[in-house]
């Protein structure tokens, strides 16, 4: 399924992030799910790497940031791998592979004409749509609006 996913983000046109798996504690708490489940290393190398993610967002975003702040105004990043919740019974830290996607500024339409438009909400549920459609998981999935802290 990986090699499908893959497949299907990168013919959207985004492009494959690789980030470390490491976080520093701030920008772990920022974006944990549970704070206190947190995992942090005993002999960090650095401040910047002190904790396990929780979430492959926080890197996404630093990623966007780097290649806008280099004239780059559209990015379309995607990136599959492991976030750290909580402990398992012999108190190692639970992995699970995640999938996430970034997009900003100009998304190429995919049509005859070609055109680009804005990014917004619709072309990227049009891509989780059609990720879930190859996958045979398109009866599975709602959407549904959140709440913003």
């Amino acid at each position: 399924k990986r090699r499908i996913v893959r497949s299907f983000v990168e013919g959207a046109g985004l492009l494959q992030a690789v980030t470390y798996s490491l976080t520093s504690e701030e920008l772990s708490q920022k974006f944990a799910l549970k704070v206190e489940e947190t995992t942090k290393l005993l002999m960090p190398m650095s401040e910047e790497r002190t904790t396990l993610r929780q979430s492959l967002i926080p890197h996404l975003v630093e990623s966007a940031s780097y290649n806008i702040a280099r004239k780059a105004d559209s990015v379309g990043l995607y990136e599959i791998g492991s976030v750290f919740l909580g402990q398992t019974d012999e108190g190692l830290p639970y992995e699970e592979e995640h999938l996430a996607l970034i997009l900003t500024g100009k998304w190429l339409d995919h049509s005859w004409q070609g055109e680009k438009r804005n990014v917004d909400f619709f072309v990227a549920k049009g891509i989780v749509e059609g990720l879930f459609d190859k996958l045979g998981l398109v009866d599975r999935v709602s959407f549904e609006k959140g709440a913003v802290d």
